[in-house]
């Protein structure tokens, strides 16, 4: 009877015990696509600071804009590595490192018509750095946000993705 019941304890705590390693999981995983959505954020800011160099550039400043626009893409390119080594490291973000590759793809065309000085402004800063590459960046957080999360956490990285989509909008 004794043996029942210290049986009967040890399940109790081995089932508590096993629902306080699922809560703290979960708040690690959050805590880290938080932090990722803080650094596509972070990036989002380097990239939008190299779309108005490359629009001076283009514009006005010609080879005087030059040396801006290529420290704001060393910039840029600094802050995707540090997506990508976060990626890296999180076996369970791994899956985003096909929408990194993209951005980096897309990145590199549309820094070949800043170069070429294309008269195509509208595919440049449009198409090219809105549609492709801040869109990517939106539908990774998206993704993020349709993992499960706490409702509350849920609702803050919304407001901070709508807060991004807006401030890409207004930049336009």
């Amino acid at each position: 009877f004794l043996i029942t019941i210290m049986l009967g304890i040890f399940g109790a705590f081995s089932y508590f015990s096993y629902l306080s390693y699922g809560e703290f999981t979960a708040k690690k995983e959050s805590s880290e696509n938080i932090y990722l959505i803080e650094k596509i954020n972070s990036t989002l800011n380097m990239i939008q600071e190299e779309r108005l160099a490359s629009a001076l550039y283009m514009s006005v400043e010609g080879k005087i804009g030059l040396d801006k626009v290529q420290e704001s893409r060393s910039i840029s390119d600094e802050s995707l590595a540090s997506i990508a080594s976060i990626l890296e490291k999180n076996s369970a973000l791994k899956t985003f490192n096909q929408h990194l590759e993209t951005i980096n793809e897309n990145l590199k065309y549309v820094r070949s018509k800043v170069d070429t000085l294309s008269l195509n402004y509208q595919n440049v800063f449009i198409t090219l750095y809105h549609d492709k590459i801040f869109q990517t960046f939106i539908d990774m957080v998206d993704i993020i946000l349709k993992n499960d999360m706490s409702p509350q956490m849920k609702v803050y990285l919304t407001k901070h993705k709508d807060f991004m989509e807006l401030k890409e909008n207004i930049s336009l």
